[in-house]
């Protein structure tokens, strides 16, 4: 049966499906088909799932004024008046008493209640003025203190008595004492009374002076009136010390803050609340400049509570350096910490190396070479860098008390039975602690080991420290030490994970600090007039440089011998003096002496030093004594010391020479004629090293080059000739056995530009390998003799020998050796190859070059023991043997001297004086003679040869002639006897009839090792050529047949520009370099811009030592010892070894021994170089990179409680870079255990300590990005999303349930979920909220969120990010701030309940800095509708959410946005409808009527307005609202309808709790 319209009417309202609210916000989803149980739009309120309401939309409580971030304080600060004094009476010294001694300074603070600060129940504090108080920097008369320094006096003293710091905190703002003006700031930890007055007095000599509130009556008689020289203000209740947070983080048992006062003060403090949400204190731990240069500084900070002394925050600004501090320090903790990077998280430390003071005899450090460095730990746990290293410090295994024969080296295993005393100078007082590292060379090619020696607390500036070798060491790697332990110091974020820091987007502050690359290279010079001599200025003419960017003339043979008058080559340094500057060899810098230049000035110098000061008769064996078998006969013998300094007279009392080891550390040399690779290497403010800027290379000059020394003042380029005080000549030792170590002196010039910016300089050269080397090997050269084809010559037959008479040299083309029949073999006695150091083996392009004479030292036959004046000419049986050590033309002066030797073995006939007799040593020495034939260049052809063959031979070797071009095969042994029984032991003689070497019999004796040479084909030394003179007629030994002399020689490789030395000479050859340290810096104070810095630059690698050396020993060790002599010498050398350090039985130590070779034991490790550390170039490719945006680092793990801060050191390795086509890393963000990396288009999880594999929810593969870096913290970073990502630095929150942040690109609000991790949800989207943050897309949102002022147009960064969290109501912010079209700032607020997983509302108030401590949200922000004025004092205040508050929706202190809430009922949305009535329930509301204004609309009437505001049209109910849905002209009809409810009216003082709204409508039946 049909129905009436009556009963179609009742069905039109019957069974209504009310609005409700817990489904949260939609505002993407069309009317037709929202949800009833979401809501398209509202602002300020929120679903109530805390109170008891579940499910109903509430309005907001107000935010609480917590508290304001103000102290009560007293700033003083002096006058800055000239000749004022702010501690005299009366403003000016001479006003006191005769310049009175000044006794005590006494402060008084002085409260509104006239009650004053008690320290120890005393009004007064009193700091000492006396020398006990001030120390070395005592004055006695007042006058001679600064305004300044007496300041700094007082807060010096404050800081460090708890008797202040109980009281009274006192920071010195700014945190400087360097320049400008400083004032301090003290505040009471008791904040309840208002400061009002500091009072001073200061007690001098004759009297107490009052100068109380900047003028006061003084207590002598007549009164004087104290001038105005100091100014006090005072921060009361009313006009508190205004602090701006802009950071806040909850620990436990507070909220630390980082407050921002102005540009140069700053204040960290802990801030108290109640359980409710008020501000009950706040503590001041350290005011200071941490570098926050505005209040607007968006600021990253992490936290780590160790213990009840450890709490530590880490922040980033992004800008800055990261920075830390200890939360927990006492008062005084931080009072050393006077500058920004003071507080950098990589400390600023320009650290100078240690220095090596002594060695003892008390300890027990390892035998072999040892480096030293340090690195200093802040008092709140910072690392240092690692200072640079000190050079190689030998240790003997000998006592320091021995004989310097009896002194000798050891083994790395063996102890030295020694101590190192070291000292570190000018130690910022910001350090406490103090890791001194031991470094054990093992080897001379870069093996060693790395110690941690000592952990030790220091105090002041200066530390000494004691390595005894009893510590308990801890094994480190090379890494730790080797390695630049970060290269970077700014983070854009950064996050804690198991104990490790991680940094992401990484950057670093260096900067190329000087551009030009080459800025300091050097170039020769050459004159165009030259001068008659150098000792003659120039009369005429100019410098020139040459243009080329490398010395052309750098590898001309005789470069430094040539003539003064040569105007071709370029080989000297100039100063830029004028052209008449006297010539000096060397190079330098064009435009060296130009005003605020750039450069450096290169010449060379020898340093002298004790070589030998024993005579040849210095020791001679008793005639009873048993230990030696041989029978005097009142003949005497010679017994070890043979050489060496007699006198302990050098550094730390020890030998003034290499046997010393505090000398070896000091003085290592430069090999003469050799080419060297020099740079310059900055240290930056922070002590980090920079690149090295190439010097050039420097060849350096030859023994027989003009030696002239200019002095050491600074500007005074004129060379001095040597003479009494030096050689003239580079000669390795004169004849007073004094030698000389040949190094290059630097001036270096650093513009104000440079000195500003660096901490210190080094000088680096390269590393000189075998390949690099031009100077091959450098020893004593010896003649050979041919053996006639004879049977009678035994197995010497045929063959080329070792002369019998090795003491002297030959003397060629006379008739006893022949000119025809002279060998083109010589030998060469190297140390380098005899201890294994040079495996030589010529390539035939390699030259033998004589440059030295070695003359013999000679003594009077008075001299001689007596009764020994005959025994020395042992007749021969020929008269042209040898008469072994007489000159030939003056019988008293002789060459050689008997030895006594060591033997094993049987003897018979007359084989004790025999071999007393001829057992015969020389020494030698350079031949300083100015006017020597080598050194003319034009004699060049006869001391320098060609090698055809060259190798290293042993003794008694046999080398076959097809090497050697001979016709003769060469053995390493002398036919050394004549064969006349047991009875004559003569030498065999010279037959002259054959010019060779012959007799019926003979025994051998073996050589030494040795270089063996075979020069060209008829090449051959005439040593007494006048043109070489070797064998000059003036030191004839008798016969005439040899000199005195020997040749000092060397193998020289005679490179060219293009034989690749050092790699080569291209820039890029340079850049390639290996550049390690020669030990020469300057660091600090003695840095200068003004005048130019002189730096002895020692570090090489060539020690000059006297080489003793046996040079025969019986064939076969077992034979009897019949028939056996041995000879040797001893002569200065240049070598890779410190000779001195041998270790075994050799001659010189011992007596020569007639069974064996010397020992050629012998530490390498005691050749190490300070080659451990390299100091590379930059890559002139390669653009400076500062930015490593995708980079991610991971510190040391830190232990708790731990004084050293391991969040301070980042191991090299431990580096991690992710897929760069994501682009940069924005956030860090741990959440649930793991870190999130959030890059601009994609997110990852970083693999951290763990194996094992990650899955996707459904199973499918992950893109996994593979570590980059070597380190084993970050295994790989796995993506879980390649579209979303972050744009922003301030911009990640994490909860219990989930990780949150805003993708810019995307314009959404993304998610990780705890129950989906490895998954990136587009939250905006699946709730259906993207339209909320239209207003904001494609807008430019910077990371400022504190700067929401007008900055000028071209610097529009205002504006950011701030996701605050309310634990509260489980409720998250996302505050926006940004451009508008009207470069305005706007605003975008949104809220989400993550425990419902809903969006709930807008927000008219935007959170700038906040933090959540004990279930409450602190913040700062402002309301939208706030003025620039309204938000510059809301940022002075901290605000509390939900607590304390009893009025609604005020925000900041200003009135909120009206609070609404916008529905749709769409209820059969397919019938037309006419729309009735609206009932509104609010739970338990007793007057329901909340909201009243109704805007309502569907989809066929356009919006309308209904204010209840003035009438009464509606109707109310316990927590029921019904309100008519009608508009001017009739019925809303549609679809559906859209409501909108506005709480316009009480908004402040009613609460709501909306549980539904039902809309009552008939469908139209029309």
């Amino acid at each position: 049966m049909a129905k009436t319209v009556r009963q179609q009417l009742s069905d039109l309202v019957a069974g209504k499906k009310p609005n409700l609210f817990y489904k949260g916000l939609n505002t993407d989803t069309d009317e037709h088909i929202i949800s009833n149980l979401q809501y398209s739009a509202a602002k300020n309120v929120r679903l109530n799932a805390k109170d008891g309401d579940l499910g109903t939309l509430q309005n907001l409580k107000s935010t609480h004024l917590a508290g304001v971030a103000g102290l009560k304080a007293y700033k003083f600060s002096h006058t800055t008046a000239a000749n004022k004094l702010w501690f005299s009476h009366d403003g000016v010294a001479a006003g006191n008493p005769n310049n009175a001694t000044i006794y005590n300074v006494s402060f008084r603070f002085k409260n509104a209640d006239s009650t004053y600060h008690l320290f120890n129940g005393n009004v007064y504090y009193n700091v000492g003025t006396t020398s006990d108080d001030f120390g070395s920097d005592y004055q006695s008369q007042s006058s001679a203190y600064s305004n300044q320094q007496m300041l700094l006096h007082c807060y010096e003293v404050m800081k460090n008595d708890i008797a202040f710091t109980s009281v009274m905190s006192v920071s010195l703002s700014p945190a400087t004492t360097v320049n400008g003006s400083i004032y301090l700031i003290f505040t009471p930890i008791n904040q309840d009374k208002d400061p009002t007055l500091v009072e001073i007095s200061s007690l001098y000599g004759a009297g107490q002076y009052s100068i109380e509130s900047h003028y006061a009556v003084v207590s002598i008689s007549p009164p004087v009136i104290a001038q105005y020289t100091w100014t006090a203000e005072y921060y009361a209740a009313a006009n508190p010390f205004h602090l701006h947070a802009v950071s806040l983080t909850s620990f436990s048992d507070y909220i630390a803050a980082i407050f921002w006062h102005s540009s140069s003060v700053q204040l960290i403090a802990k801030i108290f609340v109640t359980k409710e949400g008020g501000i009950s204190s706040i503590e001041p731990i350290i005011i200071g400049d941490f570098g926050i240069d505005v209040n607007y500084k968006a600021i990253v900070v992490e936290k780590i509570e160790e213990n009840e002394n450890y709490n530590r925050i880490y922040w980033s600004d992004g800008v800055n350096p990261i920075k830390t501090i200890n939360l927990n320090a006492n008062a005084s903790f931080y009072s050393n910490f006077n500058s920004v990077d003071s507080f950098n998280l990589f400390s600023n430390s320009p650290l100078a190396p240690p220095s090596i003071i002594s060695v003892t005899d008390t300890g027990s450090v390892n035998c072999g070479s040892w480096s030293y460095c340090y690195r200093l730990i802040t008092s709140d746990g910072k690392f240092s860098v690692v200072s640079p290293i000190t050079n190689p410090l030998p240790l003997l295994q000998s006592s320091k008390s021995g004989a310097y024969e009896a002194a000798i080296g050891g083994t790395v295993a063996e102890n030295s039975g020694k101590s190192v005393f070291l000292t570190i100078s000018n130690v910022e007082l910001v350090y406490s602690r103090i890791q001194l590292i031991g470094i054990q060379y093992l080897d001379n090619h870069g093996g060693a080991a790395f110690f941690l020696l000592k952990d030790e607390k220091i105090n002041g500036n200066l530390v000494n420290l004691t390595h005894t070798g009893n510590e308990i060491t801890t094994p480190i790697t090379a890494a730790e030490i080797l390695s630049k332990s970060n290269t970077w110091d700014i983070a854009q974020d950064i996050a804690i994970k198991d104990n490790r820091l991680l940094a992401a987007n990484l950057k670093n502050t260096a900067s190329t600090l000087i551009e030009d690359k080459n800025t300091f290279r050097v170039k020769s010079w050459k004159h165009s007039a030259a001068a008659a001599s150098f000792d003659t200025a120039p009369g005429s003419g100019s410098y020139t440089a040459t243009s080329e960017l490398n010395n052309p003339d750098v590898y001309t043979e005789n470069l430094y011998r040539l003539a003064s008058t040569d105007t071709t080559k370029y080989r000297f340094a100039y100063a830029g003096t004028g052209g008449s500057e006297k010539m000096q060899f060397g190079a330098s810098t064009s435009g060296y002496n130009e005003s605020n230049a750039n450069g450096v000035y290169v010449t060379f110098k020898l340093h002298p030093f004790k070589l030998d000061s024993t005579e040849y008769w210095n020791s001679i064996a008793p005639n009873d004594d048993a230990s030696f078998p041989q029978n005097t006969n009142d003949d005497g013998y010679c017994i070890p010391p043979f050489y060496g300094p007699l006198a302990k007279n050098g550094d730390d009392g020890y030998f003034n020479n290499y046997k010393n080891p505090i000398f070896a550390n000091k003085y290592v040399g430069y090999m003469r004629d050799e080419i060297y690779r020099f740079g310059i290497q900055l240290f930056d403010k922070d002590g980090n090293q920079t690149f090295t800027y190439p010097i050039g290379d420097i060849r350096f000059p030859p023994i027989e080059s003009d030696y002239r020394v200019i002095g050491t003042t600074p500007g005074d380029y004129t060379p001095t000739a040597g003479g009494s005080a030096f050689p003239l000549k580079y000669i390795l030792q004169d004849s007073n056995g004094d030698g000389y170590i040949l190094y290059p002196e630097f001036r270096v010039k650093l513009s104000s530009q440079v000195v500003k910016n660096v901490s210190g300089f080094n000088i680096v050269r390269a590393v000189r390998n075998d390949t690099d080397k031009r100077v091959v090997a450098a020893g004593l050269l010896n003649n050979t003799l041919i053996h006639n084809n004879s049977t009678d010559n035994g197995h010497f037959k045929n063959r080329i020998g070792i002369d019998k008479q090795s003491l002297f040299t030959q003397v060629t083309g006379t008739a006893s050796f022949g000119d025809s029949e002279q060998s083109s073999l010589v030998t060469l006695d190297s140390p380098d190859a005899m201890f294994g150091l040079l495996n030589y083996t010529s390539n035939q392009s390699h030259q033998i070059k004589i440059v030295n004479k070695l003359k013999c030292r000679s003594y009077l036959n008075t001299q001689k023991p007596t009764g020994t004046t005959d025994n020395f000419l042992h007749l021969a049986n020929n008269t042209d043997d040898v008469i072994w050590m007489r000159d030939n033309s003056n019988n008293s002066i002789f060459y050689a001297a008997p030895m006594a030797s060591d033997f094993t073995g049987t003897s018979s006939g007359n084989f004790e004086d025999n071999l007393e007799q001829l057992s015969m040593f020389s020494k030698y020495h350079s031949d300083g003679d100015g006017d020597s034939a080598l050194t003319s260049s034009s004699n060049s052809s006869y001391y320098i040869k060609n090698i055809h063959y060259g190798q290293v031979v042993g003794a008694g070797e046999i080398v076959p002639n097809s090497l050697t071009n001979e016709s003769q095969d060469f053995i390493n042994s002398a036919w050394v006897y004549a064969g006349s029984g047991d009875t004559g032991h003569d030498l065999n003689y010279l037959k002259t009839s054959s010019s060779l070497i012959n007799h019926s019999s003979g025994k051998t004796q073996n050589g030494n090792t040795t270089i063996l040479v075979a020069m060209d084909a008829s090449e051959v030394f005439d040593m007494d050529h006048s043109n070489l003179n070797i064998a000059s007629s003036d030191i004839r030994v008798e016969g005439n047949n040899y000199s005195a002399a020997k040749p000092y020689a060397k193998i020289i490789n005679p490179i060219t520009a293009d034989s690749g030395q050092y790699g080569g000479n291209t820039i890029t050859n340079f850049e390639n370099t290996r550049w390690i340290s020669t030990g020469a810096s300057v660091h600090g104070s003695a840095l200068s811009s003004t005048s130019e810095m002189i730096v002895p630059v020692f570090g090489g690698d060539t020690y000059v030592n006297i080489f003793s050396l046996n040079k025969f020993h019986k064939k076969t060790y077992g034979e009897p010892s019949t028939f056996r002599i041995t000879q040797g010498f001893m002569f200065p050398v240049e070598s890779s070894l410190n000779i001195d350090l041998r270790d075994g039985d050799f001659f010189g130590k011992n007596r020569p021994n007639l069974n064996k070779e010397d020992d050629y034991s012998y530490n390498n490790s005691y050749s190490a170089s300070n080659n451990l550390k390299s100091f590379p170039a930059k890559d002139s490719t390669i653009d400076l990179v500062t930015d490593f945006k995708n980079m991610i680092a991971v510190s040391n793990v830190k232990i708790a409680g731990q004084t050293q801060d391991a969040f301070s050191k980042f191991d090299a390795n431990e580096i991690f870079e992710v897929n760069a086509n994501y682009g940069a890393i924005s956030n860090l963000a741990l959440f649930r255990n793991n870190i999130y990396s959030i890059q601009e288009n994609g997110t990852s999880i970083l693999s951290i300590n763990t194996r094992a594999l990650i899955n996707s929810k459904d199973g499918s593969a992950i893109s996994i990005q593979s570590a980059l870096g070597t380190g084993s913290v970050i295994e790989r970073n796995d993506y879980i999303s390649t579209k979303y990502g972050s744009q922003n630095r301030i911009n990640v929150a994490s909860t219990d349930l989930g990780l949150f942040w805003y993708d810019g690109i995307n314009n959404t609000i993304c998610e990780v979920d705890v129950k989906s991790p490895h998954q990136v949800a587009d939250l905006s989207s699946i709730k259906g909220c993207s339209f909320m943050l239209d207003s904001i897309k494609n807008k430019q949102i910077y990371n400022n969120p504190l700067n929401v002022t007008l900055p000028p147009a071209t610097t529009k960064n205002m504006g950011g990010i701030d996701i605050s969290y309310n634990p509260r109501y489980n409720e998250l912010i996302f505050s926006f701030s940004y451009h508008g079209n009207d470069d305005l700032i706007n605003y975008k607020s949104i809220s989400y309940d993550e425990a419902l997983g809903v969006f709930t509302s807008e927000r008219s108030y935007s959170t700038f800095v906040n933090t959540h401590h004990n279930g409450i949200l602190y913040s700062i922000g402002a309301e939208d509708s706030q003025s620039i004025g309204e938000i510059n004092i809301n940022r002075k205040n901290i605000y509390s959410h939900d607590t304390l508050a009893t009025s609604y929706n005020n925000f900041y202190m200003k009135a909120g946005n009206s609070p609404f809430v916008e529905f749709t009922n769409n209820e059969e949305v397919g019938s037309l409808k006419v729309y009735d009535k609206l009932v509104v329930n609010n739970n338990g509301l007793s007057d329901s009527r909340i909201f009243t204004t109704f805007v309502y609309s569907t989809n066929n009437d356009a919006l309308s307005s209904l204010d209840l505001s003035s009438t009464a049209i509606d109707r109310m109910g316990v927590g029921k609202h019904i309100i008519p849905i009608h508009k001017s002209s009739g019925r809303f009809k549609g679809n559906y309808l859209k409501v909108k409810m506005i709480q316009s009216e009480n908004e402040s003082s009613q609460e709501f709790n909306l549980f539904s709204a039902i809309s009552h409508y008939r469908k139209n039946i029309i």
